[in-house]
């Protein structure tokens, strides 16, 4: 009768631990929601917001020194966002007419002309994330005039 009683809290025990780890699991997939998806939740005051640290610099005729600033923007947000794809600008920096394009904000901070003017575009324009609303790839090649 004894090991009868003994083997029935033994279930009873394993029973109860099966439970709390279910109980555990049920509790971390409902509160474990992707970032991504949050971000796409913002607010438009806040994807203003995010836009508007990278739209400062856009257009043409920017120079040098202000190139240099917004690069170490994208350093410092690429940074600061390491694991929020959603919030990861992607650069493509052209430092002379017909050059390479360079990925890296550090490499490209180092071949900015500050005495040169370029052109900067910022779009929205990642396949996965299109429409989310935020600033995602920015594009900085070295200005030229038209017709020149």
């Amino acid at each position: 009768m004894e090991n009868a009683s003994k083997a029935l809290l033994i279930a009873g025990a394993i029973l109860i631990v099966i439970l709390i780890i279910g109980i555990g699991m049920l509790v971390y997939t409902s509160t474990t929601g992707t970032i991504d998806e949050a971000v796409r939740q913002m607010s438009s005051q806040e994807k203003d917001m995010f836009n508007q640290q990278f739209e400062q610099y856009s257009g043409d005729r920017v120079n040098g020194a202000n190139v240099k600033a917004l690069l170490r923007k994208i350093r410092d947000n690429n940074t600061t966002n390491d694991g929020v794809e959603a919030k990861q600008v992607v650069l493509s920096f052209t430092p002379t007419t017909g050059g390479t394009a360079i990925t890296d904000p550090v490499t490209a901070i180092q071949k900015v002309n500050t005495a040169g003017s370029y052109t900067v575009t910022c779009t929205d324009a990642k396949s996965n994330y299109a429409g989310d609303g935020l600033i995602d790839t920015v594009t900085i090649t070295y200005y030229t005039k038209s017709g020149s």
